[in-house]
């Protein structure tokens, strides 16, 4: 394999800083509990590595450092440098306190608008007081914690419905059309006045100067060329329709304060640019890439408010990718959702996959099994699978895989290594078997009649034939 640092293709690993990207590559890729990622440091710049996979596959991970001052050294002066040759890019999102209000805000736009317009004053003030009322309780939110961030998302100011949950915490995006810029302009009062200013008519200075202030401060403007200064930042293009229903009903004020005055909007306008950023600067230098995002530290939002902050960052990243396919994913080092999502993301890159999952069901119909799952010797990533019919339960191989990690971690401590599991029930018997020199194999049976022996026999007559489907598969792409 060349090993010449010009021709060699990476998996790029950005976002912000404390997005958890370090932790999250710890714990897949390094044998990192999830409790011991917080004795890492931040980092600084880019850090490189590489390791084997696969046996053929070399993965040359970049993780790149969140800070702001690295984030726009990447995208100005070594974007060409980090975005060329690049096979995948992960970017971590991390979920804001900001998302759940953001969230209401995109979804009373959409109720807004398929409404008749009678009854758009009416749902447009009521949206507008319940914004009012969290920029104020945004105002005395101090640093980010797990428990202010849940006090957050519990907000009583929510007055929208919950989002049906999807079936699945994934999502694989396509395309949708350009949609058109988002103009923010500077308003004229400071954003501490605009966003404390009293709005009773018997304190002085109350609804009269704050009716003058509306008055003079300029309204959104929605067009595809862009009317502000380039130090002014641009709000995703989600907001959009929000923007644009709150403008029709002659109000725009109240979410002009919030967008200038929340602090937790302002950094998740701020994820939503350098996402951005991400997305072009990908498509300029490597078209061919794939790319997922993460939106990570879910563990932070209450199991009902989940569906609702998924839907909202599909939304986002789909308006921002544009014509690029994306994949999101709701992650979390607490659960197996980093399984599912590396999964994913490492299986993407395997050449030939159809022709693995095509042996795997030829070996699946000699053994009589039910489940056929191959995983990665060293992270334990499914890398393919077959099942003989659906299941309700969509994350049961994460969870294997994140158990089998663990255990594989345990033993490591003792100095022993792994390298068999037999587990026999009433209803099912369950084997990990080493299968080649890189993988594991794992086989469900549950016809009460096969004998293990000739289960572990007939793993044993397949080994060779994938050992010799993996020498001879191409080296494909470095990762």
């Amino acid at each position: 394999m060349e090993n010449n640092s010009e021709a060699t293709s990476k998996l790029l690993l950005m976002g912000r800083a404390g997005a958890g990207k370090s932790s999250m590559r710890s714990i897949i890729f390094a044998n990192y509990m999830p409790r011991d990622t917080h004795k890492q440091t931040p980092t600084t710049n880019v850090e490189h590595s590489k390791l084997r996979f696969l046996g053929s596959l070399e993965l040359s991970i970049w993780d790149c450092g969140g800070q702001d001052i690295f984030m726009e050294n990447y995208f100005e002066l070594q974007r060409e440098h980090i975005f060329r040759n690049a096979e995948v890019l992960v970017y971590a999102l991390e979920v804001r306190r900001g998302s759940l209000i953001a969230a209401q805000m995109v979804e009373s736009a959409e109720g807004a608008a398929s409404c008749g317009s009678s009854d758009r004053p009416s749902q447009s003030a009521s949206s507008s007081s319940a914004l009012r009322s969290s920029s104020s309780s945004s105002s005395s939110a101090g640093p980010r914690s797990s428990s202010s961030s849940s006090a957050v998302l519990h907000s009583p100011s929510s007055s929208s419905s919950p989002v049906q949950p999807s079936p699945c915490a994934s999502s694989s995006l396509p395309p949708s059309s350009p949609s058109p810029s988002l103009s923010v302009p500077r308003a004229s009062p400071s954003p501490s006045s605009a966003a404390h200013s009293p709005v009773s008519s018997d304190v002085p200075g109350g609804a009269s100067a704050h009716s003058k202030r509306r008055a003079r401060s300029p309204s959104f403007r929605l067009s595809s060329t862009p009317r502000f200064p380039l130090s002014t930042r641009r709000l995703p293009s989600a907001f959009a329709a929000t923007v644009k229903s709150f403008s029709s009903t002659g109000t725009p004020s109240a979410l002009r304060e919030i967008a200038q005055t929340d602090a937790r909007l302002r950094e998740l306008a701020k994820d939503a640019r350098y996402l951005s950023e991400a997305l072009e600067s990908i498509r300029a230098f490597s078209p061919g890439a794939k790319v997922f995002v993460l939106v990570h530290k879910m563990d932070i939002v209450p199991h009902a408010e989940r569906p609702q902050i998924t839907a909202f960052y599909q939304k986002l990243v789909r308006d921002l990718a544009q014509e690029k396919e994306v994949g999101v994913f709701a992650t979390s080092i607490w659960e197996e959702t980093l399984f599912q999502a590396w999964s994913t993301i490492v299986a993407s890159l395997v050449p030939h996959a159809e022709d693995l999952q095509r042996d795997l069901r030829v070996l699946s119909e000699l053994c009589v099994a039910d489940e056929i799952v191959l995983f990665e010797k060293n992270t334990f990533l499914v890398l393919s699978r077959w099942s003989r019919r659906e299941h309700p339960d969509t994350h049961r191989f994460e969870k294997v895989s994140s158990s089998c990690k663990q255990f594989k971690i345990t033993c490591a401590k003792s100095q022993s290594n792994f390298s068999s599991f037999v587990a026999r029930t009433p209803t099912f018997s369950a084997f990990i078997e080493r299968f080649t020199r890189n993988t594991y194999i794992m086989i469900i049976i549950s016809d009460p009649g096969v004998e293990p022996a000739a289960t572990l026999c007939n793993i044993d007559r397949a080994r060779e034939a994938f050992s010799k489907f993996s020498q001879a598969m191409q080296i494909g792409p470095s990762l």
